[in-house]
């Protein structure tokens, strides 16, 4: 029979702890002597505190990452593709599901949940945006626990520090553009391929290219990061074949999401053509660029580049950082795996820019917004690194080491005021990243008086502003007409001469709609904050 538990004979905390376990067996008295081994109270305390103090960190940096991006949630207009995406969501709302009545050049998934988010919230600009700032805000926790699945701790509150201060991220972050969610869907897929769950992986590629074709772009990124881990996994025989495994895996997750996106696409074949088929008639496809122009497209592209952190200091530093965390990893640490993530990354990155520079992409700032994971994660790493360098060097004693500590606190305190400082000047609009944050200004109010002034079978000409209007004017009744020179405008206008027709004008229109016989009375003006005009509603007259 047992008599209970064993009974402590002598305990030394963290060394070694004798027990007596006393019982019966075979109708006799025994008592069995062993040794085990405790954990000292004292590292407990310190994990669980080190546990704390990191989800305090965290949120901190959560909290920091939304105010900056809500900071000025409401101050602009859209972007013409912004508008573009929320009219369509709107016509899904009302009566056409497939969208089978527009020409539609993007996969279905951002649209339907553009338009669940104005469903739910109604059909605001702030509404719209929603979507983008949950995708971004997860973004960033998804960036510390991939740093902190691929590096360590140090490194993944690192790399969350960085986009939650990027200018980058936070423009696009209260944008409606595709490109914020199409970063949530690679940040899963490598999260998932880092915790070697390579169907998770595909589903999440799938939903990335269910948002925009540039996830065909991101599976590179992924599918190398899953082959880094698994040659330091410890599989050496067979690891082709195991590799390939799991590649068919993520093949398979991937075909799950994107097969729904073949059907919806096929729906619409019988009355429009498919999206990728629209995105070339609309883009033009893609070609090589001619040579000549490389080296002026890698500058725009570079341009562009400098607002992932928005900071000189930063961008130094990274610069400098990467080629040194490069050099020394491959004359100390050539093999380990924190090196080779630190090549793929690298090569991930820059073969982004140069497949850009060299094929003929429009240079859009927002084709780079998934380099500020990638980004982060380096400098991340640099900083890290850089950390625990001093640190040891600064571990004596003496005067030596409290100057270098000293230095240690000083270059840290130099990093995060530097990206704070850029993160604000973002969150002010101060960069030319993002949404618009300039020409359309004012085109909601003057939205507002033609919905409360014009008939409504008045008509309202066009050459800039088609896709606002298919927003700001989605339940107005007013006809919308294409003018191309001021003559067409004229004939146009004599067709109806009996109702009311009306034009905007935005102050940087690139030819005006002058004919003669024609008189643009001004009706309306909208302002931007600064009291520069921003937009001119006219009335059309026809002099007799």
């Amino acid at each position: 029979m047992d008599d209970g538990p064993p009974l402590p004979a002598h305990t030394d905390a963290g060394r070694q702890f004798i027990g007596i376990h006393r019982h019966r067996h075979d109708g006799r008295d025994r008592i069995d002597v062993y040794h085990t081994r405790t954990l000292s109270p004292a590292p407990r305390r310190r994990e669980h505190s080190q546990v704390v103090s990191t989800a305090v960190l965290l949120t901190a940096i959560l909290f920091a990452g939304f105010v900056l991006r809500i900071a000025a949630l409401t101050a602009d207009r859209f972007h013409a593709d912004e508008a573009l995406y929320a009219g369509w969501a709107l016509r899904i709302l009302d009566d056409d599901p497939l969208l089978l009545g527009v020409p539609v050049d993007k996969p279905p998934l951002y649209l339907y949940t553009l338009a669940g988010a104005m469903g739910v919230f109604g059909p605001s600009e702030v509404a719209a945006r929603l979507p983008n700032l949950a995708a971004s805000m997860l973004g960033i926790a998804l960036t510390f626990r991939l740093g902190s699945t691929l590096y360590g701790l140090r490194t993944g509150i690192w790399a969350a520090v960085f986009v939650a201060l990027s200018p980058f991220d936070i423009l696009f972050a209260r944008t409606a553009f595709t490109d914020p969610m199409l970063v949530l869907w690679m940040l899963c897929a490598l999260y998932a391929v880092a915790r070697g769950r390579w169907l998770w992986a595909g589903i999440w590629l799938g939903l990335a290219q269910a948002t925009k074709q540039h996830g065909a772009l991101l599976i590179p990124l992924v599918v190398l990061v899953g082959e880094v881990l698994l040659f330091h996994s410890g599989v050496r025989r067979g690891r082709l074949p195991a590799f390939g495994r799991r590649l068919a895996i993520g093949a398979l997750g991937f075909a799950l999401p994107y097969g729904l996106v073949v059907a919806w696409d096929s729906a619409r074949w019988a009355i429009r053509p498919g999206y990728w088929t629209q995105s070339t008639m609309s883009y033009g496809g893609l070609a090589w660029a001619p040579v000549i122009e490389w080296g002026e497209r890698l500058m725009e592209w570079l341009s562009w580049a400098r607002y992932l952190t928005g900071s000189p200091v930063l961008n130094v530093l990274l610069l400098l950082g990467v080629a040194g965390l490069l050099l020394h990893g491959w004359r100390r640490h050539r093999g380990a795996q924190e090196t080779t993530l630190d090549q793929a990354l690298v090569t991930y990155g820059l073969g982004y820019l140069l497949f850009h520079t060299v094929l003929r992409f429009s240079v859009w700032d927002r084709y780079l917004l998934p380099l500020v994971p990638v980004v982060a994660l380096l400098g991340a790493r640099v900083v890290a690194q850089g950390e625990r360098g001093l640190t040891q060097i600064a571990g004596r004693g003496d005067r030596a080491g409290r100057f270098l500590r000293g230095v240690r606190s000083a270059c840290v305190l130099i990093i995060v005021l530097s990206a704070a400082i850029a993160g604000s000047k973002g969150a002010l609009n101060g960069y030319p990243v993002g949404g618009e944050h300039w020409a359309y200004q004012g085109l909601d109010e003057v939205a507002a008086y033609l919905k409360q002034n014009a008939p409504e079978d008045a008509v309202l000409y066009h050459h800039w502003l088609l896709w606002h209007y298919t927003y700001y004017l989605h339940d107005a009744d007013l006809e919308l007409r294409w003018w191309e020179s001021g003559e067409h405008l004229r004939r146009e206008a004599l067709r109806t001469p009996d109702r009311e027709q009306y034009i905007v004008l935005p102050d940087w229109r690139t030819m005006e709609p002058e004919a003669s016989g024609v008189r643009l009375q001004p009706i309306y003006e909208a302002r931007r904050q600064d009291g520069s005009v921003s937009l001119q509603l006219c009335r059309i007259e026809l002099e007799k």
